[in-house]
């Protein structure tokens, strides 16, 4: 199926396979912006992103969704169609009007599927049908995805959906093309969003926003896609991707927010009382985008942290070494978790450096910390992303 992503969410994929946001500024959930936009409102106990959500409940928020400038009134039929679901119900109109359009058929057997849970497949398949296009049920996620629903976080397609998640969902599903032949994005036809309310949500940071039942960060694994018979390159794309994934592996630990702390604290645990950090790592690179021609490249990056928050890297690679240096540590902690079935520290620690450009980058480290010190620590926005596993 053709990728509907529009230009700014590829730019920002790509950007993501290359390295991480900059954390900074202030925090959304993908409900906040939701409910912002005046998609979604919540109940008596706010937005409730870690309850679920029944059928019922999700195809009125789509109701929403669907309406669009211009649109007949839609005046719900006097024969109920489905047996679950009579006039008397609370969401019979919407239910109808979502059957109408073409967005639920049901669970079969007649009924709707009243106070079911909505599962990732449903949802998927629910939301691709708002935004104008033809997806098969058996194989949602999968079509989700290449049109850009999906969540980051990895869930089966029978997985039952925290309400954090839908939102997530509905989130990806406001920017992109109305149906599968416009360019026009779906937030621009829904008549109920302030136009001001909506500029300011497209022209914000999308790396900002995130799911607080989900994964923290966003990060895509290149593939690997060398396919000739260049042993050098092959040997760079192979690795990038394996690189990448240990990475990814690392990443899937950090779920929430995180908990803003005192960089020295961090540094105590993670240095064992000592006076450096150090975390070496292998990294690749492979490209056939670049300005340059398609490439490969590899090494090592001898990495320290130092306890006044400067890291270091010494880099020695296929094409000749150089350093780099980062400073004005922010870090975040994400709580006890288990990795490799031990209990580790999991921290963010993400710190800038000047960029060739003037501008301010940022190198994340994902650094997961145990009595010993550093246990694992993923490295990505520098050189090459790779981790650090202690010996």
């Amino acid at each position: 199926m053709k990728n509907k992503l529009i230009a700014f969410m590829a730019a920002f994929a790509l950007l993501m396979a290359w390295g991480s946001p900059a954390y900074a500024g202030e925090f959304k959930t993908y409900g906040e912006a939701l409910q912002e936009l005046g998609l979604i409102q919540g109940t008596d106990q706010g937005l409730k992103e870690d309850g679920q959500l029944t059928r019922e409940q999700m195809v009125t928020i789509l109701a929403r969704l669907n309406e669009r400038e211009g649109q007949a009134a839609f005046t719900p039929p006097s024969v109920p169609t489905f047996s679950d679901v009579p006039k008397t119900h609370w969401a019979y109109a919407d239910i109808e009007k979502a059957f109408h359009y073409g967005i639920t058929t049901g669970i079969g057997g007649g009924k709707f599927g009243i106070g079911n849970k909505v599962t990732y497949q449903q949802a998927v398949t629910f939301l691709a049908r708002v935004a104008g296009f033809e997806i098969e049920y058996a194989n949602a996620i999968q079509q989700g995805a290449e049109i850009g629903i999906g969540l980051f976080a990895d869930k089966e397609a029978t997985a039952n959906l925290y309400r954090g998640d839908v939102f997530e969902l509905m989130f990806w599903t406001l920017v992109l093309p109305a149906d599968e032949g416009g360019e026009e994005l779906l937030i621009h036809f829904i008549p109920t969003v302030d136009s001001k309310v909506r500029d300011a949500f497209l022209e914000s940071s999308i790396d900002l926003y995130y799911n607080p039942v989900g994964a923290s960060f966003q990060y895509y694994v290149q593939e690997d896609l060398y396919q000739g018979d260049d042993e050098f390159l092959s040997e760079a794309s192979s690795k990038m991707h394996q690189y990448m994934t240990e990475v990814a592996d690392v990443m899937s630990a950090y779920v929430g927010i995180g908990e803003e702390v005192d960089y020295a604290s961090f540094f105590k645990a993670a240095s064992a009382g000592g006076d450096i950090i150090n975390m070496p790592y292998d990294w690749a690179r492979y490209t056939n985008e670049s300005e340059y021609g398609e490439y490969g490249i590899w090494g090592t990056t001898y990495t320290k942290l130092n306890a006044e928050g400067e890291l270091y890297g010494a880099v020695e690679a296929t094409e000749g070494g150089a350093d780099e240096s980062a400073s004005q540590p922010t870090v975040r902690y994400y709580g006890s978790v288990q990795v490799d079935g031990r209990s580790v520290d999991a921290y963010n620690v993400q710190l800038e450096y000047e960029r060739y450009d003037g501008q301010v980058g940022y190198v994340q480290l994902f650094v997961l910390v145990d009595g010993k010190g550093v246990y694992k620590a993923a490295v990505i926005g520098s050189f090459g992303d790779g981790v650090y596993t202690r010996k």
